[in-house]
């Protein structure tokens, strides 16, 4: 518990001192877990409890976003959120589906890797915005709509997948943090509810949210990578363009200017939770080896920290 302990506090300084230099929290984070991990100092972890952890801080994180959905905007921009989602879903994933088959992948790993880059993550996405005070402009509807969304069909993916390979039927457990975020967004309009939501959020911000952060950067070994650092390069690269674009022609379909589909493409790079969730489900069902798993951690990693970058000059234009 003392090494538990030790990674909250590692996790909650890193995402402080990231902060200062307007990258999002969870970036800091996911470094601290990565350096007490075997990448540097491999301090003794107990899996189990840290793996349970974990799942509360999706739970919760997905709860807050929930806690955070205007109905009202999300209502008004539903059409185009939905464009925005769906293509911006297939064209990351057509593309790395036909890029694992190309590279002699079966086609359940391919299929795995396309709903992988699908997701785009809502804490991430929620933290973004609201540093540029976006969260309750249109723009920020339609990013956190079509976000949502995308995790929805990302759990749906899953869960496809997760039958094909276990035969067991659905997997209800998949979708708990779909759950979470639907009880997140019940409880808002529940106003007896809203100390209790305060301060379970203050809670979990200060602990388990970290944690799985944390958690994450501490089961990958940079060390696995240094050998993978061209491809690692190159599909972050394809991972970026191929949501910027698939969001991009979505909102320009839908009639928007180019700087605002540029903005709502920026705004659905990052991938994050969800896509380490699906991670996570496959590392344990055993569809992909660790190795696979740290190359494509270190991939959604790369996108979390390019996506505020690529944000700051397109919504500062936009203000």
């Amino acid at each position: 518990m003392f090494a538990i302990f030790c990674l909250v506090i590692a996790a909650l300084i890193g995402g402080w001192l990231v902060t200062k230099v307007n990258l999002p929290a969870v970036i800091g984070q996911m470094l601290a877990g990565l350096l007490l991990g075997p990448s540097l100092l491999n301090l003794s972890l107990p899996m189990d409890w840290l793996h349970l952890a974990s799942e509360l801080g999706v739970w919760l994180l997905m709860y807050e976003a929930g806690l955070a959905v205007d109905a009202a905007a999300l209502k008004a921009n539903f059409s185009i959120a939905n464009r925005v989602a769906w293509l911006g879903a297939f064209v990351p994933f057509g593309v790395f589906w036909a890029i694992e088959l190309w590279l002699h992948q079966t086609l359940l790993i391919a299929s795995f890797s396309g709903l992988v880059f699908a997701a785009t993550s809502i804490s991430i996405t929620l933290a973004v915005l609201g540093t540029h005070h976006q969260l309750g402009s249109r723009i920020g509807s339609i990013i956190l709509g079509a976000a949502i969304i995308d995790d929805m069909i990302a759990i749906l993916g899953l869960t496809a997948v997760t039958f094909v390979t276990s035969g067991a039927g659905v997997n209800l457990t998949n979708f708990l943090p779909l759950i979470w975020f639907i009880l997140g967004f019940i409880s808002r309009r529940v106003t007896r509810l809203a100390t209790i939501n305060h301060h379970l959020i203050t809670a979990a911000t200060w602990t388990v949210i970290p944690l799985f952060f944390a958690g994450i950067g501490a089961q990958i070994n940079v060390a696995t990578l240094i050998p993978m650092f061209g491809p690692l390069i190159i599909w972050t690269l394809i991972a970026v363009a191929t949501k910027m674009l698939g969001a991009y022609i979505a909102s320009k379909w839908s009639g928007l200017s180019n700087l605002t589909a540029a903005a709502i493409g920026s705004g659905m790079v990052a991938r994050g939770e969800m896509a380490l969730v699906i991670l996570t489900a496959g590392l344990a069902s055993q569809l992909i080896t660790t190795s696979q798993f740290t190359f494509y951690t270190a991939v959604v990693t790369l996108t979390t920290v390019l996506a505020p970058l690529i944000m700051e000059p397109l919504f500062k234009r936009l203000r």
